[in-house]
């Protein structure tokens, strides 16, 4: 019985140890992806004769920046012991589910539209498919407590929702609309809203994937 719970105990820390070092490493890729799209765009600005401001509003108006600088602020609070991190499976579910969205909606519709070069190739990569698949790999490596129902991702679509808002009034103050699909100056609200609708029923079947799978992976471990 000693036997038996202390193997039990160091196979809990070493699966500890092990998630360290993963997030540890994560942590860093993602920061290192979200700092140098920072860098690129303030450069980006200052080579075109405009204001840093300028940059600013450009990398705050992309659905890739702010969703990968949620992954890694959570990362970072989960790394330094706070409990409003991804130890907090619905905030980590939620961030997720839109580093997914991220990193499909580029893949399927946005990649051939442009094509970067350099740094910002290495930003653009890291930004739409390291992070996210890191994402995916923590979620079905260290699937935690997932006790939540099915239902869970439809509170988790606050956060899209809360960006389509915020993206409508940044677009009237600054003329400026980061998506062409969500471009009102080249689009209708009708199809704006078609195609918001569209983001969200994506958004919540991805969500519903990873709690799926979430509870497949825990039920494998525990049999």
């Amino acid at each position: 019985s000693y036997y038996l719970n202390y193997c039990g105990g160091a196979g809990v820390v070493n699966t500890i140890f092990k998630e360290k070092r993963f997030l540890f490493v994560f942590c860093l890729v993602a920061w290192l992806g979200v700092l140098l799209q920072l860098y690129l765009s303030m450069e980006t600005s200052v080579t075109n004769d405009k204001p840093f401001t300028h940059g600013l509003v450009m990398y705050t108006g992309y659905f890739t920046v702010l969703t990968n600088i949620f992954v890694a602020v959570l990362l970072l609070l989960k790394l330094t012991g706070s409990h409003l991190s991804w130890s907090n499976d619905s905030l980590r579910g939620c961030a997720t589910t839109a580093i997914l969205l991220v990193g499909i909606v580029y893949h399927i519709v946005l990649k051939d539209i442009w094509e970067p070069q350099g740094w910002q190739w290495w930003a653009d990569v890291i930004l739409h498919y390291v992070t996210p698949i890191l994402s995916l790999l923590y979620w079905l490596l260290f699937p935690g407590n997932k006790s939540f129902s099915i239902m869970e991702p439809v509170k988790w679509i606050v956060y899209p929702l809360i960006y389509i808002i915020y993206i409508l009034i940044r677009g009237k103050v600054v003329g400026l609309y980061p998506y062409p699909f969500l471009d009102l100056t080249s689009i209708s609200i009708e199809q704006f809203a078609l195609n918001s609708l569209g983001i969200l029923v994506v958004y919540v079947v991805i969500g519903g994937a990873l709690v799926l799978i979430a509870k497949w992976v825990t039920k494998s471990k525990i049999s």
